[in-house]
């Protein structure tokens, strides 16, 4: 698939949008060809709707134009993908080292980077060294498979760490690049008196909660956090004065995909809410036209 042009897409956004949509993965399969009998390979991937394929050609371009994009018309979706381990070296790591990762995700990176240096060291050639691979692959993402599990019954396995991010306020161009992924624009109308409410949320994984509070520091205290179940978090703004002061933040450092769309029609029907034109009825169809298009980019 032909790469587009660097657009100078900022580093911090990168990593922000890894934060919410990367994949650092491991495969462990056997391979009775192999010297030891299993083959590992590590991959870099970023999966997202196939309508929002310019983003991934964006950051494809800002890797160098390294990797892959393939499409999935069935799933309706499309991935970027590095798999080459001298580009993981020369592209990935050296970035994410830079611009480090602020969501739990930087554990991922962390084991991953463990595992890429005993790739790099060859240790994947002998059996000890496969068995620290899936030792470090089972508290990697979403552990190991079944199959592993039956595989090596005996494995060590290793102890996650603990996510703690640090105190430094967050960089507002990783803050875009989260919610490029992560953040939700929407409108909610109410069908007995047409009251029009607009929201901006971010929902996480409980263990990220200490994220969405830094989140929440960065716009100044703005909105409040739920736990809305026992495994899910929620930041939510919703006072119409708190989304026009976070609207100063997006207009000055801009979004880029499919939610930048998103973005600019919500931002059109704020004002619409403020001056309360929702009880004019010639307003109201234009908020509801309005609101069909931002469920339509959903």
């Amino acid at each position: 698939m032909k790469v587009t042009n660097n657009i100078n897409l900022d580093p911090w956004f990168v990593t922000g949008f890894s934060d919410a949509e990367g994949c650092f993965n491991v495969s462990v399969s056997k391979r009775t060809k192999s010297t030891v009998g299993y083959v590992v390979q590590a991959r870099f991937i970023i999966e997202l709707q196939l309508r929002d394929i310019d983003l991934l050609l964006k950051i494809q371009s800002f890797f160098g134009g390294v990797g892959t994009i393939t499409k999935d018309s069935t799933k309706n979706v499309c991935r970027f993908s590095i798999v080459s381990i001298k580009d993981i070296n020369n592209f990935i790591i050296p970035h994410f080292v830079e611009y480090p990762l602020q969501s739990a995700k930087s554990i991922d990176f962390s084991l991953w980077l463990q595992i890429i240096n005993l790739l790099n060291d060859r240790k994947h050639l002998t059996l000890e060294g496969i068995k620290q691979i899936v030792s470090l692959k089972s508290i990697l993402n979403f552990g190991l498979s079944e199959n592993l599990n039956l595989e090596f019954p005996n494995l060590e396995i290793s102890e996650r760490p603990n996510y703690n991010p640090d105190n430094r306020i967050l960089n507002p161009n990783w803050i875009n690049g989260f919610v490029e992924g992560d953040g939700s624009f929407f409108i909610t109308i109410k069908k007995l008196n047409n009251l029009v409410v607009a929201f901006f949320s971010i929902t996480l994984n409980i263990r990220e909660k200490l994220l969405l509070t830094k989140i929440q520091e960065f716009f100044t205290g703005k909105g409040n956090i739920y736990i809305t179940s026992p495994n899910v978090v929620q930041w939510k703004v919703f006072k119409l004065t708190d989304l026009i002061s976070i609207c100063h933040h997006f207009d000055s450092y801009s979004l880029c995909g499919l939610k930048l769309k998103k973005y600019e029609i919500w931002k059109e029907i704020l004002p619409l809410i403020e001056n309360k034109s929702y009880l004019d009825p010639k307003s109201l169809i234009k908020i509801n036209s309005l609101n069909a298009k931002l469920k339509e980019l959903s």
